[in-house]
């Protein structure tokens, strides 16, 4: 497991993660109805269409993060309302899953915002507002995810998504996860000024390293289905709503 380390070289890395998953998800498919891991960082359940799990390295561990909303505008804009119209009813899901998995497991909540013009015209943008850790910043993520400036399913120019995301651009500039059209202005999009911009987030689990490094397989896939089987009941969960 010393090969996860975000130290490693990151293709060795990436590479024995693909495998590690790919083993894990296949023990655990028939218990936890897992779909076959195809080495893209993204675990599906058989019986929840909406979300998944995505994986990333971290430097502290491996972190598996239910994505809700992402890539589906409705269902983004679904949790929205829900949450704003419910917040103790998500708090209620979220201390679920924090009973439900080892307590030197953090949760970390994290919104991420699209800009669309078309299916082959979009941008990104990470992490808005920061990483809000679960419970401590729990208002703080209801806050920012059902503002309407930083949520807005509406089209908005550049000008505006520069004064509502400043700090977030330059962050994610700074990360070289993005890039910016000739004059300076995100999106890219050199012909485009306004973009539909909505939010979706993730419920991210944090699994550290002394829980993973130097134990066999057979040790490490109990402390994958205490996690995978804590976020799959929360995502049940979500399905309803």
């Amino acid at each position: 497991m010393s090969d996860f380390s975000a130290l490693d070289d990151g293709q060795l890395s990436d590479v024995k993660l693909h495998k590690f998953f790919a083993q894990v998800t296949e023990k655990l498919a028939l218990e936890l109805e897992l779909k076959k891991y195809l080495n893209d960082w993204k675990i599906w359940f058989q019986d929840l269409p909406h979300e998944n799990v995505w994986i990333e390295r971290t430097a502290q561990g491996i972190s598996c993060g239910i994505v809700c909303g992402s890539g589906k505008m409705w269902r983004a804009q679904r949790l929205r309302d829900y949450i704003a119209s419910d917040p103790n009813g998500f708090a209620q899901m979220l201390a679920q899953l924090r009973t439900s998995l080892d307590h030197r497991c953090d949760i970390v909540l994290r919104i991420h915002s699209y800009f669309r013009h078309s299916r082959f015209r979009t941008a990104w943008l990470g992490d808005i507002g920061g990483e809000q850790p679960y419970p401590a910043a729990f208002q703080k993520f209801v806050s920012l995810f059902t503002d309407r400036n930083r949520n807005a399913f509406e089209r908005v120019s550049k000008t505006v998504i520069r004064q509502r995301f400043s700090e977030e651009i330059e962050r994610n500039l700074r990360w070289g996860y993005i890039e910016v059209d000739g004059n300076g202005q995100f999106p890219k999009w050199e012909d485009i000024d306004e973009f539909l911009q909505y939010a979706y987030f993730h419920v991210d689990v944090h699994i550290p390293s002394d829980m993973l490094i130097g134990k066999p397989l057979d040790d490490l896939v109990p402390v994958l289905k205490g996690v995978l089987g804590a976020e799959r009941e929360m995502m049940r969960a979500m399905n309803a709503v």
